[in-house]
């Protein structure tokens, strides 16, 4: 994930150039901006830790209200998206075709159905960029080859 100081270097580098003519200046200060970039990402780091131990602790739990409430919102997406995409149009194909139905089935609001699924699938996501990275709490890390370098250079991916 690309910091905010490898954003908008390319920006603000002819400015502090401007701003600090001399180069030990200009150097203290990339250095000083560094360590709060590092501060920063320390923090967003024992943030992520913190909801971790909280997913886990969760997880633990023998309530069903408490260990449950993932498991339910992920069965209410997978019935959702199930009836929506699935269901609803094969139904409503097969009244129409062969019991000459005319009127309509209920619609799902899929906006919101699909921020639910999305949101889940995220976490799912990230998990699997850690599991990428060797970050799996496994003891065997996870070799990913790295991809070939384009011989050409085109802009697309083939």
């Amino acid at each position: 994930m690309a910091s905010i100081l490898d954003i908008l270097n390319p920006l603000l580098g002819p400015i502090i150039d401007k701003v600090f003519p001399d180069p030990k200046e200009k150097h203290d200060f990339q250095i000083k901006m560094m360590e709060i970039a590092d501060q920063a990402a320390a923090r967003e780091h024992d943030e992520m830790m913190g909801q971790i131990g909280t997913n886990t602790e969760e997880a633990k739990s023998s309530s069903l209200f408490v260990a449950g409430w993932r498991p339910a919102v992920g069965w209410i997406g997978a019935v959702g998206v199930g009836y929506s995409c699935v269901l609803e149009p094969v139904m409503n194909w097969t009244a129409r075709v062969i019991f000459h139905y005319v009127g309509n089935f209920p619609i799902l609001n899929t906006d919101q159905l699909f921020y639910l699924v999305t949101g889940m699938l995220g976490f799912g996501g990230m998990r699997t960029y850690e599991k990428i990275k060797a970050a799996s709490t496994s003891s065997v890390p996870v070799v990913v080859p790295q991809p070939k370098k384009k011989v050409l250079g085109l802009p697309w991916p083939f």
